[in-house]
């Protein structure tokens, strides 16, 4: 997670003006599962904001096992946009949900409650992105990459991509505890 953290500081970081100390504060929006939350994804990515001189301020909306379909139904997403002045939206779905790794049914679901939670984000005036998830297995990684980015792409909104990350650092380091 640490890896889909730094490449999305910079994906924000990149939308930005100049990185002056007295910059207003980012708002940002973390929607995912026990993927976003273990390890606190948000207050990291707020530590490593604030290093780099691009001050953000993020909230979250995480349960373990939740999927986007989950975000949808339960209306805590809207209600959170409703709630604050949000500049981007972390998006996370589950590990193989897009890869229909679940079945075709939870597949179609990921990826009609991402259309919605993009189009209720961008309604907001905020910049919606996904970021992926991992898989330890080399075949698995790759289907997942290939099936998020897909997915990003049909909706139009930038993507993270976690696992071939992983890859690239288990190969290049394997004695290390990933």
């Amino acid at each position: 997670w640490l890896i889909g953290l730094v490449a999305c500081v910079s994906l924000i970081a990149c939308g930005g003006a100049s990185a002056d100390s007295g910059r207003e504060v980012v708002h940002v929006l973390f929607v995912g599962n026990s993927l976003t939350y273990v390890g606190n994804m948000p207050a990291v990515f707020d530590a490593v904001s604030r290093e780099n001189h691009r001050p953000t301020a993020s909230d979250m909306l995480a349960t373990g096992g939740a999927t986007l379909t989950d975000w949808v139904n339960g209306g805590s997403v809207a209600r959170a946009l409703a709630s604050r002045k949000y500049s981007y939206v972390v998006l996370q779905e589950r590990g193989y949900d897009f890869a229909c790794g679940f079945g075709p049914e939870v597949c179609a679901n990921a990826r009609k409650s991402l259309a919605t939670l993009v189009e209720l984000v961008r309604g907001h005036n905020a910049t919606p992105i996904l970021l992926g998830t991992y898989q330890g297995d080399a075949t698995g990684s790759r289907k997942i990459v290939e099936a998020e980015s897909l997915a990003a792409k049909t909706s139009g909104i930038g993507y993270v991509s976690v696992s071939d990350h992983l890859q690239i650092l288990r190969t290049a380091h394997p004695d290390m505890a990933w």
